[in-house]
């Protein structure tokens, strides 16, 4: 390997690791806020089905079974692929689901695959459908919601999309989290109302900037945005864990002050 190249490689390879120190600090200061205020995540949560069609297995039916709640019993979906193009990058495809006697039947377009996630998403005792229609990118998958009505028994389509979600039924929270490259995470934390999904607020942190001079993350930014779309923001030097306590203490101070707020709104 000639030299230009070896500089190229170590240059990249610091970068990484300025990346990875930034994502553990965007880590740990979005812990920080969020610590103990959304209560336990939901274990029920199960990935149920990952379907994949390809030349030789398109009359393959993908299957599974669940429990969508004491009173309404078993479920059970189904996927078949109805058509594709050559490189099955797009897809057209048949959901069926029986549940408490009743049958009912979706059709969508995919990208690559369809995955199946089950998940009490309305909090109302009754297990929903979660339909991933792609593998996702960085960010994490989007869920398409089919929840279960009780009252008609079956599984209805929604216009509720649900970005890479963990539920909290303690509190009736969804929260969508959300990571890219370059050192960024998010959490867009949600409740129901009205019979509509909510962002009630947002805790995010990123890197706010790389010096190729030092080889070294400048700072990372921390942001809270609120359910009126106010957003207060401060950048966090990331040498944050070298500073002395009394250095520390405006930082800490802005990061307890979001928490406050944030604690409030999820009241």
């Amino acid at each position: 390997m000639n030299r230009s190249k070896i500089v190229s490689v170590m240059a990249g390879a610091l970068l990484m690791l300025c990346v990875q120190t930034v994502t553990a600090q965007a880590g740990y200061f979005t812990g920080y806020v969020l610590d103990g205020l959304l209560g336990r995540k939901s274990e029920e949560q199960q990935e149920l089905i990952e379907a994949y069609w390809y030349e030789g297995n398109t009359d393959s039916v993908f299957e599974g079974g669940f429990s969508v709640g004491d009173a309404a019993g078993q479920a059970r979906v189904s996927l078949s692929l109805l058509e594709a193009d050559e490189y099955y990058a797009w897809m057209k495809v048949r959901m069926d689901v029986s549940a408490g006697g009743k049958k009912s039947s979706f059709r969508f377009n995919a990208g690559g695959m369809v995955g199946i996630t089950v998940a009490d998403a309305d909090f109302d005792g009754y297990t929903d459908i979660l339909v991933a229609k792609d593998g996702g990118g960085s960010g994490g998958r989007s869920y398409d919601l089919y929840r279960y009505d009780p009252a008609k028994k079956q599984f209805v389509e929604t216009d509720v999309h649900l970005l890479n979600a963990d539920f909290y039924p303690e509190k009736k929270l969804i929260v969508y989290k959300e990571w890219m490259g370059q050192g960024y995470i998010s959490y867009d934390i949600h409740t129901w109302q009205g019979g509509k999904l909510v962002s009630v607020a947002r805790v995010s942190a990123e890197e706010s900037g790389y010096d190729p001079g030092s080889n070294s993350c400048k700072a990372c930014l921390v942001s809270y945005t609120g359910q009126d779309g106010k957003k207060e923001s401060k950048e966090i030097p990331a040498a944050f864990e070298s500073l002395s306590n009394s250095e520390r203490k405006p930082y800490l101070r802005f990061l307890d002050g979001i928490r406050k707020r944030l604690r409030s709104a999820l009241r």
